[in-house]
C-alpha cells in the first residue's frame, strides 16, 4: 500500500505513484516484507523529484509507462547537482525505478539512460574501529538524551555484542531476544530464503547484556507513557504502520552519534570491528565467524577481514596523527608564527 502522506499529493506525484500497489504485488515472494515500507517511501521520494522537474517544465509526463531517458537523466542529475547524493545512492535510485517503471511496461527508459549516465561508483572502503575508539563510543552511549538516541544506544550495544547487519537489527523484535541463553533470533537475514533463513546467533559480548537489560526497561517504560504496545525491539512511535524505525533513520542517528564521538563511523563499522578483532586472536574461528556474520561461505569472511586489517591500519594511523596534533604544541606553533610576522618572514595579510 502506499503510504500514508500528511500533505495533498499533487496530480504530477499521484500519476507517478498510480502503479505503487502492483509493484508491491510483484515483489511479494521477491522481496522481504519487512522492506515494503522503506522501498515504498524511496518511491515516494523519487515521485516528488520527478513530480517537481514537472511543475518546472523540464519533464512533460510522471507517468512511469511512457517516461523516456531524456526523464531519467534530468531526474539523475537533480539527485546530483541539487541534493548532493553520492554516485552510489545514485545508481540504487536508478536500480529501484528499472524495476518501478518496468512494473509500468516500461523496459528501456532507465537501461537507457544508464548506458548513457555511466555512473562510476568507486569501491566503497570498509570502516574498523580502535579499541580506544569502540571504548569512547561506550563512554558516550552513558551520556545520550532523548529517546532517538537511546534507541541508538541500543542499536550500538547489539551491534558490539553480535556483529549482525544494521538492517537485521532494526528489525528485531523484542522477543527475539534470549538473555537467559545470551541468543539473538535474526528472523529477517540478508539473502532471507536465497542463502540465509532465520537463524540464532550468540550474544558474544557478555559484558554488555547488563546495557541490554537497561535498554529493555526504558523502552517498555516509553510505550508505557505513550500507551502503545509493539514488538519492535527499537519502536517508533511516528511510524504508527509498523512501529519501526527506517534505514535512513538509524544512519542520520548514527552519524550524530558519530560527531558526538570526533571521528567518524556507521552502524556497519561495528560489524567490521568485530569480525578483525576476533580474527585477528584466532583465525581458527573463521568458521564460527562466518556463521555468526551471516556470509554465505568461508571466502567471502576472509575477503571481508582482509578489507578490514586495511582498515583497521589506516584507523590506527589517524589515531596516532591526531593525538601528536596536541593543543600545547597548536599553541608552540601559534607563537613561531608571531615571531615569524614580526621578523618580517610573513606578511600579517595575504596580498
Amino acid at each position: 500500500m502506499v503510504e500514508e502522506n500528511t500533505q495533498e499529493d499533487s496530480i504530477e506525484l499521484k500519476t507517478f505513484l498510480s502503479y505503487l500497489d502492483r509493484y508491491n504485488d510483484d515483489m511479494i515472494g521477491i522481496c522481504k516484507p519487512s522492506t515494503e515500507v522503506e522501498r515504498n517511501r524511496k518511491i515516494r521520494r523519487y515521485g516528488r523529484v520527478f513530480a517537481k522537474l514537472a511543475q518546472e517544465g523540464k519533464i512533460v509526463n510522471c507517468d512511469p509507462a511512457v517516461m523516456t531517458e531524456r526523464d531519467v537523466r534530468l531526474f539523475i542529475a537533480e539527485l546530483r547537482d541539487v541534493e548532493g547524493l553520492q554516485t552510489s545512492t545514485q545508481e540504487r535510485a536508478l536500480a529501484l525505478m528499472n524495476s518501478y517503471f518496468q512494473c509500468a511496461g516500461n523496459y528501456g527508459a532507465v537501461l537507457i539512460a544508464r548506458r548513457k549516465l555511466k555512473i562510476s561508483v568507486p569501491k566503497k572502503e570498509v570502516e574498523v574501529l580502535t579499541d580506544e575508539e569502540v571504548a569512547i563510543i561506550e563512554a558516550v552511549l552513558d551520556n545520550l538524551p532523548g529517546w532517538r538516541m537511546t534507541v541508538i544506544q541500543g542499536v550500538v550495544i547489539i551491534a558490539l555484542a553480535t556483529g549482525i547487519r544494521p538492517g537485521e537489527i532494526i528489525r528485531l523484535g523484542v522477543n527475539d531476544l534470549d538473555l537467559v541463553n545470551k541468543t539473538v533470533f535474526v528472523r529477517f537475514p540478508k539473502g532471507n530464503g536465497k542463502y540465509q533463513d532465520p537463524h540464532l546467533v550468540g550474544i558474544l559480548r557478555e559484558d554488555l547484556i547488563p546495557k541490554v537489560e537497561e535498554y529493555l526497561i526504558m523502552r517498555t517504560a516509553h510505550l508505557a507513557k505513550a500507551g502503545v504496545e509493539t514488538d519492535a525491539l527499537f519502536p517508533n512511535l511516528r511510524n504508527p504502520g509498523t512501529y519501526r524505525y527506517s534505514d535512513n533513520a538509524l544512519r542520520q542517528g548514527m552519524r550524530k552519534l558519530s560527531r558526538i564521538c570526533g571521528f567518524p563511523f556507521s552502524t556497519k563499522t561495528f560489524r567490521a570491528t568485530f569480525c578483525t578483532t576476533v580474527l585477528d586472536q584466532d583465525f581458527d574461528l573463521l568458521p564460527s565467524v562466518s556463521f555468526q556474520m551471516g556470509h554465505s561461505n568461508e571466502q567471502t569472511t576472509r575477503d571481508f577481514y582482509n578489507a578490514c586489517k586495511m582498515a583497521r591500519s589506516r584507523a590506527k594511523t589517524r589515531l596516532i596523527y591526531s593525538s601528536v596534533m596536541r593543543p600545547d604544541m597548536k599553541k608552540e606553533a601559534s607563537e613561531r608564527i608571531r615571531l615569524a610576522r614580526a621578523n618580517g618572514l610573513l606578511r600579517h595579510k595575504d596580498p
